[in-house]
């Protein structure tokens, strides 16, 4: 029924199904806050704090690549009690995830490093987006954090995508896609559109982000890596052109 519908829609809205024969699943939208800590400099003392406490890595300003740092702070950020951090060693920088969703933290780079919100407080998940397993709960999607929670085929699930009952609430309330805690459907297989950050061709390889950048969201598609910022999304292809912004066509076949 819902196929029938939106195969004779034209795009128009990110995350629209088209044609027939999708492969949907359902995943809690389970997003909690997530803010990236860039070190920005080697042999430095670093500081981050978080919620006024503050980690403090190479304390004594020893000679310490980026990468050192950033592993050590994420190994104090670790073991305190107010966030958990995931060590990305090849970027230099870690990612800071609330414990619980809707928990309100203030991540601060005190001290040679920076500090980027990646997912905001109660943050909604939106249409036409990659979502990957979350690493916890088993029936729990998020957007990719990470270079293999996109290339991984046990780590991907799919693409957001529309609902007429969201939809309709997108169109009339204004909403951008899944509320915290709200089911979402997810497409494994089938065609659905996409806004794309820049012009692609059914020529391009499709790629998700995992780390943001500018205006640009987690699981947003592009044609390239944007300076290790995005990965390549299995088992996809762009099936029609489009302008920066605009809407292409998705095709995914995901196992």
């Amino acid at each position: 029924m819902q196929d029938s519908v939106n195969s004779a829609m034209q795009a128009g809205l990110p995350g629209q199904l088209y044609g027939f024969n999708h492969d949907i699943i359902g995943r809690n939208n389970y997003s909690k806050k997530l803010d990236a800590v860039t070190i920005t400099a080697a042999d430095l003392l670093t500081t981050c704090t978080i919620d006024g406490t503050a980690y403090t890595a190479n304390a004594g300003a020893a000679v310490m690549t980026k990468t050192a740092i950033a592993e050590e702070l994420a190994g104090l950020i670790n073991a305190g009690s107010d966030a958990v951090a995931y060590f990305t060693a090849t970027n230099e920088y870690i990612t800071v995830e609330a414990l619980v969703v809707g928990t309100t933290n203030t991540v601060v780079g005190t001290t040679n490093c920076t500090v980027v919100n990646q997912i905001a407080n109660a943050a909604a998940v939106d249409f036409g987006l990659i979502v990957c397993q979350d690493q916890v709960y088993d029936e729990v999607a998020r957007v990719p954090q990470g270079a293999t929670d996109i290339t991984s085929t046990l780590k991907i699930l799919g693409l957001t995508v529309q609902t007429q009952a969201i939809e309709q609430n997108y169109q009339s309330a204004g909403g951008n896609g899944y509320a915290i805690n709200e089911e979402m459907s997810i497409m494994r297989k089938g065609n659905a559109w996409v806004q794309v950050e820049v012009a692609v061709t059914p020529a391009d390889t499709p790629y998700a982000r995992y780390t943001v950048s500018g205006t640009t969201k987690l699981g947003g598609i592009r044609n390239d890596a944007d300076t290790a910022k995005a990965a390549i999304i299995p088992n996809a292809r762009f099936a029609t052109s489009a302008a920066a912004s605009g809407y292409a066509l998705l095709e995914l076949n995901l196992p």
